[in-house]
């Protein structure tokens, strides 16, 4: 029996990431919030159109994928955010935090960084 998904706009996969997509945020390009839970905490992420998130069994950060990333949002708090929507991946090493992003550096500050 395969169980219908409750999450919206996306699905939980058997490693416990989450993917997300809303076709209609990427057709006309603007954002979307997208929400995972993980335990007692909630992610939430400000993009448009696509993402990807795993979290560790405490609710820790491990990875994210992101295409037209604004913000990365935990329980309510901003803990990411760009200047301008840009496509984003972040990668946790031995509690440190690899966070690639496209386009031009001097284009793509954050504007909040709460990850490092």
């Amino acid at each position: 029996m395969i169980l219908k998904q409750t999450i919206d706009k996306g699905c939980k996969n058997e490693d416990g990431s989450f993917v997300f997509t809303d076709i209609k945020s990427l057709r006309e390009n603007k954002p979307t919030i997208f929400s995972a839970p993980s335990g007692e905490r909630r992610f939430s992420v400000k993009c448009n159109g696509f993402a990807a998130i795993l979290t560790d069994q405490q609710g820790g950060l491990i990875k994210f994928a992101c295409t037209g990333f604004k913000e990365l949002i935990l329980n309510g708090e901003v803990i990411l955010c760009l200047e301008h929507p840009a496509g984003i991946f972040v990668d946790r090493h031995d509690s440190v935090y690899q966070i690639t992003v496209t386009g031009k550096e001097e284009t793509n500050k954050f504007v909040v960084n709460k990850l490092q």
